[in-house]
């Protein structure tokens, strides 16, 4: 899998900066990286001469969760952003990818809420840091799954020998964690259905 990054992120703020164009733009980079394109349609992308337009672009559809997919192509990909930092991870597998940036809130109260005890308990003793390294795991899991935060992060166990998890199961599937460093604020997490190398791209 290849997680691209993009800094600078400005949201809708900006016309170049919107979710799906920055999604074909990964795409883009993705197929390229393959040696030999197998269909017609990765052959068009992999034209270098060839800008990636919205009338010619790979169309992104969105399951009942609001998990993205390409509606022609078989690829996996997950998006998220946090602040000034957008990032999509693409692959071959069903993927979940959260991502955030270490911010002031009142973490012990948001784990007593929305956490299982001994979650909340972690994060008492290891606190902001603590906290996000639970957050990213549950939200990656859900956006792996294709469901929103409100389907029930609370029931998602990622606390593992009393370590943030390295996998989990829930609603009658199983992935594995798999950290992502980004920068030293950042917190990155992919959730996926199988253990699988990362490797980190740049886009400009």
């Amino acid at each position: 899998m290849i997680i691209y990054i993009f800094e600078g992120y400005k949201g809708k703020k900006h016309p170049d900066h919107q979710t799906d164009e920055l999604v074909r733009k990964s795409l883009y980079l993705y197929i390229k990286e393959k040696v030999v394109p197998v269909t017609e349609k990765e052959a068009f992308y992999t034209k270098d001469s060839v800008a990636i337009k919205k009338e010619h672009s790979q169309k992104i559809v969105r399951n009942s969760g609001g998990k993205p997919c390409f509606k022609d192509l078989p690829y996996e990909f997950s998006i998220s952003h946090t602040k000034d930092i957008w990032a999509c991870i693409m692959g071959n597998q069903p993927v979940g990818l959260d991502i955030q940036v270490m911010r002031k809130a009142r973490y012990e109260n948001i784990a007593d809420r929305y956490f299982m005890p001994h979650e909340a308990e972690y994060v008492r003793q290891n606190g902001p840091e603590g906290f996000m390294d639970l957050w990213v795991r549950k939200e990656a899991f859900l956006k792996y799954l294709g469901k929103g935060l409100a389907e029930g992060i609370k029931i998602i166990d990622t606390i593992e020998a009393g370590k943030p998890a390295k996998k989990t199961e829930a609603y009658g599937k199983k992935a594995y964690f798999t950290e992502i460093d980004i920068r030293k604020d950042v917190k990155c997490v992919c959730a996926s259905a199988e253990k699988e190398e990362i490797w980190k791209k740049t886009i400009k």
